[in-house]
């Protein structure tokens, strides 16, 4: 949205079960740049036509070319675009989840509205978005809609990557939101694993606990018992973040272009991914990181005792990360793809 306002296209935003007095890091980010944002709050189940009809007035007060849902509940998106007959509707697939997501919504619809599949779905949008080659066949058969590819974008600059200073200890990274999905205990396991391989380390974990998985952060806390971890919670400045790193470890499920490891690469770091959703066609094993299965700590263990100890070799793959990140994965590709499939008449 920064990038399409940076080229003069009029954009805003909404957000829903979201605190309108605390606004996330994205949210704030669309302010600052004078991105009109609406944010609507959590509300009951039984009261989410009182959101629904929140945001179409929104809409209707000034009618868009086009929209997009974006991690969007299935019970909003279903009834928004039921109402939005003529506005054209893309939905952003994030990867797995997506796709679960819609099978558990319409086993129980909860709104009574002529849609019994997620084809039925489908069949009221102008395309769905998806984020890696493999996720495109599954989505054309589960919705019938036109399916457009286009992976995330970060940011980077053309200057050269300036490594960091010299360290006592290696400093392991990773940026995940505190929820199960992220499997983060595979992490833990592997490190327990290498423990006594590795040489002096630190684990900084960059991420705040989700709602409703306070159980799953006291877990992990207690998995983490011995090992040399920071829990840094939200980080406002995820630059200098990646600046303080040796090695990023990217440990999700499940996952679709995941941005944590676009921006580690971009940073010049090497990535150890597990083999999940579009990790693959960021990290190339061998050449910008290792790539292992998931769920197989042994292999993750190994990975990152190979790289702990090879200064050179984690240089030489964080530079051939950043090169690619520059070739296939930069911002401005990412915003002239929404901007020729979403906005076909804009110059």
């Amino acid at each position: 949205m920064l990038g399409l306002a940076g080229e003069g296209v009029p954009v805003r935003a909404a957000v829903v079960e979201e605190d309108p007095a605390n606004p996330t890091p994205g949210r704030s980010a669309l302010l600052r740049a004078g991105i009109p944002v609406l944010a609507v709050p959590p509300l009951p189940s039984q009261r989410a036509e009182a959101a629904i009809e929140r945001l179409l007035s929104a809409i209707d007060g000034d009618f868009p070319q086009s929209v997009l849902f974006w991690n969007l509940r299935p019970a909003y998106k279903v009834w928004l675009a039921d109402a939005l007959l003529d506005v054209p509707v893309f939905d952003i697939s994030p990867g797995e989840m997506f796709f679960e997501s819609l099978e558990t919504y319409f086993a129980n619809p909860s709104i009574a509205l002529p849609y019994g599949s997620a084809r039925d779905y489908g069949a009221r949008l102008a395309g769905v978005v998806v984020k890696y080659h493999a996720e495109a066949q599954r989505a054309a058969k589960v919705l019938g809609a036109p399916v457009h590819l286009v992976p995330n974008g970060i940011p980077v600059s053309n200057g050269a990557h300036i490594p960091a200073a010299p360290r006592t200890a290696l400093v392991i990274g990773t940026a995940a939101r505190i929820n199960p999905q992220k499997r983060l205990e595979d992490l833990f396991e592997a490190l327990h694993l290498a423990h006594e391989r590795l040489p002096a380390y630190t684990l900084r974990i960059a991420g705040c606990v989700e709602r409703g998985c306070d159980d799953y952060a006291a877990r992990l806390r207690g998995l983490a018992n011995g090992l040399p971890v920071q829990w840094l919670g939200e980080v406002a400045d995820m630059p200098g973040f990646y600046r303080e790193l040796d090695l990023f470890a990217m440990i999700s499920e499940p996952a679709g272009c995941p941005n944590a490891s676009l921006e580690a690469m971009g940073a010049g770091l090497p990535v150890v991914a597990t083999d999940k959703g579009g990790a693959r066609e960021q990290v190339v094993d061998g050449q910008t990181g290792r790539l292992v299965p998931p769920r197989d700590a042994m292999s993750l263990a190994k990975a990152l005792t190979e790289l702990a100890a090879q200064p050179r070799l984690r240089q030489s793959l964080g530079q051939a990360g950043r090169n690619l990140i520059r070739q296939r994965f930069s911002v401005e590709r990412m915003v002239a793809d929404y901007r020729r499939i979403c906005l076909p008449a804009q110059p």
